[in-house]
């Protein structure tokens, strides 16, 4: 039907006017926007829809540990709080249950005695970082010395060797400074007057001060959670702590023992000056 331009008037057509040609034409016109917008994301393949959910997964997983380091692997100088440091000798750490004695009355060991030369000798024998023989002082391969916290000195005229020393051994030979410090007078007969010396004797103030805070330091790091019973005492009519109770320690025996088999094959010289990537220069 026919509109002139002039004469602007619009009738409504007869349901029969409208063809079924017009019925289809609509009918395919009218979800074009939809059905364009969910094309987009069917265009996308199989396989890259995987790639895309595996990315998000693998980013998930690397947000998650950098939260668990944060968390757990905080450090205030590099090294990591909640593991071990390496040590060549951590192979040789064993536990066996030891009764403590209680070191009162008639109940004490031969390193509580008065100063002589039996019981020097015996404290000497607990570390002896001195001679050839020693077990504190050790020689470790370049592999066991590349995976310490700290750096350490290649051994001079044995290549690919490194010095180093079982802390244990520096602990027990400072408590035996500080019990030779408490009986200067007998030692002032065993030692010339330069052991002496305020600053610089091995058993003048500043190495008496320096073996105090090293046992201390030793004492809290090791932080023996053991635990120390009570009784009642009947002699005193009072409850107290008592002492000889059964503990859970590394086998001593055993890590001197690895000692002995990793001593050096030379005596150390300190004074030969070797350039290393694995040495720390102060």
């Amino acid at each position: 039907m026919a509109v002139s331009s002039s004469d602007a008037r619009y009738e409504k057509l007869d349901d029969a006017e409208i063809d079924e040609e017009s019925i289809d034409l609509t009918a395919s016109l009218l979800p074009i926007k939809a059905h364009n917008r969910s094309n987009r994301y069917m265009n996308i393949s199989k396989p890259a829809l995987t790639a895309l959910l595996g990315v998000s997964c693998l980013l998930n997983v690397i947000i998650a540990l950098a939260i668990l380091y944060v968390t757990l692997y905080k450090t205030s100088s590099g090294i990591l709080h909640t593991q071990p440091a390496y040590s060549p000798a951590q192979d040789a750490v064993s536990y066996k249950p030891v009764t403590f004695i209680t070191g009162f009355a008639h109940d004490i060991s031969i390193y509580q005695k008065k100063p002589s030369p039996e019981v020097d000798q015996a404290w000497v024998d607990l570390y002896d970082t001195i001679s050839i023989k020693d077990w504190g002082i050790f020689r470790m391969n370049r592999d066991d010395a590349s995976r310490l916290l700290n750096k350490t000195y290649p051994y001079p005229g044995d290549p690919g060797y490194y010095i180093g020393e079982l802390a244990v051994s520096h602990q027990l030979h400072c408590l035996n400074r500080l019990r030779q410090g408490l009986s200067l007078e007998y030692y002032k007969n065993v030692y010339g007057p330069e052991e002496f010396e305020e600053e610089d004797g091995t058993l003048g103030w500043g190495h008496i001060s320096h073996c105090l805070e090293s046992v201390r330091q030793a004492l809290v790091c090791a932080s023996d959670v053991s635990v120390i019973p009570w009784t009642w005492d009947s002699r005193n009519q009072r409850a107290a702590a008592y002492a000889d109770n059964v503990h859970s320690c590394r086998d001593f025996d055993k890590i001197k023992s690895w000692g002995h088999q990793h001593h050096p094959v030379l005596k150390f010289d300190p004074n030969v000056y070797i350039e290393d990537d694995l040495a720390r220069y102060v």
